[in-house]
């Protein structure tokens, strides 16, 4: 009787076991299961237009290797700061010091891609116009939501 239990309790566990390995494709145990490591979760960013997959891993990668750029260092370290601060105390004046980081940081990885390799500039132009064209949409969202009271 104990060994029914006890190949019982065997099967469950390699069953449960076998639901968390990672499958052959290489993704995680299934749906609903967090990513694997090194995946990022959540929806994928569009990209600009008149931007290939190839155009934007070429610009990520150029990205990575400027972070060692000392502009883009000092501005990272801003960054840094200004997110601790404003996730210490959440004010206007800490949301624009970090929107204001945000945007130096991105002038000097861009300034350094360039300076990297000038051949990307246009690439680099393009993706900076896109990422203030959404940000400014996103402003514009808000602005239209806050302050609104819902009709009857």
């Amino acid at each position: 009787m104990k060994s029914k239990y006890l190949l019982l309790t065997l099967l469950a566990s390699a069953g449960l076991i076998a639901a968390d390995a990672p499958s052959t494709d290489g993704t995680a145990g299934g749906p609903g299961s967090p990513p694997a490591k090194g995946e990022k979760g959540g929806k994928k960013k569009p990209l600009p237009e008149g931007v290939t997959e190839a155009d934007m891993k070429k610009l990520q990668d150029a990205r990575k290797a400027a972070s060692s750029d000392p502009a883009v260092k000092a501005a990272q370290t801003a960054y840094d700061n200004a997110k601790k601060a404003d996730s210490a105390a959440s004010t206007e004046e800490t949301k624009k010091a970090l929107n204001d980081a945000k945007g130096a940081l991105a002038e000097a990885q861009k300034a350094a891609v360039i300076k990297a390799d000038p051949s990307l500039t246009d690439l680099a132009n393009k993706v900076a116009e896109a990422d203030k064209a959404k940000g400014s949409s996103k402003k514009d969202k808000k602005k239209d939501h806050d302050g609104a009271k819902p009709t009857k």
